[in-house]
């Protein structure tokens, strides 16, 4: 059975790797390994080494620091509003072509997308 954390590490390599467009055997041909061993990393069936994490984000082209999470005192994953766009191909590529506007033209969608569900307030 996988560990939470090994989990959540997979999620976020699945996600990068969707963010660059990547398919699973094309990672697993720039790390040198089977497509089905990559798959493992991914449903975090089988934990990463330093050096596979190293290879990775050059890979993925992702910080360190995007594949771990912050961690709570008893281990567990601190879950991030950040991180949960990329769990679906759609929240992926909302992110992407957010990224590609200009500042006030993610202040404009922003505002938008706050008309269309308001954050409830304080006092409800």
């Amino acid at each position: 059975m996988a560990d939470k954390l090994d989990t959540e590490i997979g999620l976020r390599l699945r996600r990068a790797r969707i963010a660059q467009n990547l398919t699973q055997k094309d990672v697993a041909e720039a790390l040198r390994i089977s497509p089905q061993a990559y798959q493992k990393y991914e449903t975090g069936a089988v934990r990463l080494s330093l050096a596979t994490l190293a290879k990775l984000q050059n890979v993925l082209d992702l910080p360190l620091g995007g594949l771990l999470p912050t961690l709570r005192a008893d281990g567990s994953a601190i879950d991030s509003p950040e991180a949960a766009i990329g769990s679906s191909i759609t929240g992926v590529r909302l992110a992407k072509a957010f990224s590609r506007l200009t500042t006030e033209q993610q202040r404009t969608l922003l505002d938008v997308a706050h008309a269309m569900r308001p954050e409830p307030s304080a006092a409800a």
